[in-house]
């Protein structure tokens, strides 16, 4: 296959160029922003996995993205979303968790789902065991998967299946990570 990945990272660019050399895959890489950066052509295949969606400031501005990712799509090609179900996180929901880390660090979580704007909002504080600390906030807004049948829809991506986490065609209500495959018409 050629493959060419992309993202808006340097750093995770740099990552994945390391990983291709040591497996001697040859990989297009490019770092830039769907936004302001275009390729040429259109893909057999669109990946777009963990969980990018939803971090944007705003629906309009994820729908873009999705929007975009749809734009590389060669028609009869695949967009694959793979992202957090927000049925199985609310199922599980903690409102506040500790994690020990190996060296004894400790990692505090604070949960908030807004249900109004399909948000979580986590307040993360780091505490290593020196007693120095630092902390954090992840905001997502998270997509149920008919909200993005709908998006793709919009973008003529249909949607083909919706696997679990493992992969399987299964009920996908209790699986953390869903995958959603979609074809351009």
């Amino acid at each position: 296959y050629d493959v060419t990945g992309i993202d808006i990272s340097k750093y995770f660019i740099n990552i994945a160029r390391e990983q291709s050399t040591k497996k001697d895959l040859k990989v297009l890489y490019s770092t830039g922003d769907i936004f302001k950066n275009k390729l040429p052509g259109k893909f057999d295949a669109v990946l777009n996995i963990f969980t990018s969606i939803g971090y944007l400031e705003s629906d309009k501005k994820n729908e873009l993205f999705i929007k975009r990712l749809c734009d590389y799509v060669a028609p009869r090609g695949r967009l694959i979303i793979e992202t957090i179900n927000p049925i199985a996180l609310l199922a599980n929901y903690k409102s506040e968790d500790t994690v020990i880390l190996k060296d004894g660090a400790r990692i505090y979580y604070k949960r908030f789902f807004d249900v109004k704007t399909s948000t979580s909002i986590t307040k993360i504080r780091e505490v290593e065991q020196s007693g120095k600390s630092r902390n954090l906030v992840h905001i997502i807004r998270l997509y149920y998967p008919h909200e993005l049948i709908n998006i793709c829809k919009k973008f003529s991506c249909s949607l083909v299946s919706i696997l679990d986490e493992n992969g399987n065609k299964k009920d996908i209500k209790n699986s953390m990570r869903i995958w959603m495959i979609f074809e351009k018409k």
